[in-house]
């Protein structure tokens, strides 16, 4: 989480996303994903692993307010209608804040039985360029002449009862990752179903 502040990606997050307005802010629960995805979670209810680890929110707690001004501690802290005694969002706060990513508009051009990519709304645009001050900030501190770019459309496994069968005859959701080799870093992922 020290990284995404000194790369500029804390400040990119909360400059480009205003989806929350009151309770938890957009770069608190983006950054609890990554933490969630960094430390091995599988899915939103394994937030609370993480709530339940003492020091680990001991350390966040402490760069919750690092570098802000007394008023933006201020600020910060009138977000909430309730005092909050956790240092991570609740799994039902994520889920409801990913949904805001959900385009629902494209919903109706779904063709039963056939995979689908619907186009990005507005605010999962917006969430997708933050990831441009991480590779601006990778590439000032190891620059690469190079860029041999891997795309590829993998099998994820699940269980969801409306998702489709793959090739492999399971059901299966599909990312295509985009993967920059030299840099080791994941340049962008689209999720397909089916």
């Amino acid at each position: 989480m020290e990284m995404a502040k000194i790369s500029g990606l804390s400040e990119t997050i909360k400059c480009s996303l205003k989806l929350n307005s009151q309770g938890w802010s957009d770069q608190k629960i983006i950054e609890s994903i990554m933490q969630l995805n960094i430390r091995g979670g599988d899915c939103v209810e394994d937030i609370d692993r993480l709530e339940a680890d003492q020091g680990l929110n001991n350390f966040t707690e402490s760069l919750a307010y690092k570098g802000m001004t007394l008023a933006e501690k201020e600020e910060a802290e009138k977000r909430h209608r309730t005092s909050t005694e956790r240092a991570f969002p609740s799994a039902s706060s994520i889920r409801r804040y990913l949904e805001k990513f959900h385009n629902e508009e494209e919903e109706e051009k779904r063709l039963p039985g056939t995979a689908f990519i619907p186009a990005l709304n507005g605010d999962l645009t917006s969430l997708a360029s933050t990831n441009q001050s991480l590779v601006t900030f990778l590439q000032k501190h190891h620059r690469c002449q190079e860029a041999t770019l891997d795309q590829d459309a993998t099998l994820a496994l699940t269980h969801k009862e409306n998702s489709l069968y793959c090739y492999e005859k399971y059901k299966a959701y599909q990312p295509f990752n985009t993967y920059w080799h030299e840099q080791k870093i994941l340049l962008h992922t689209e999720f397909r179903d089916g």
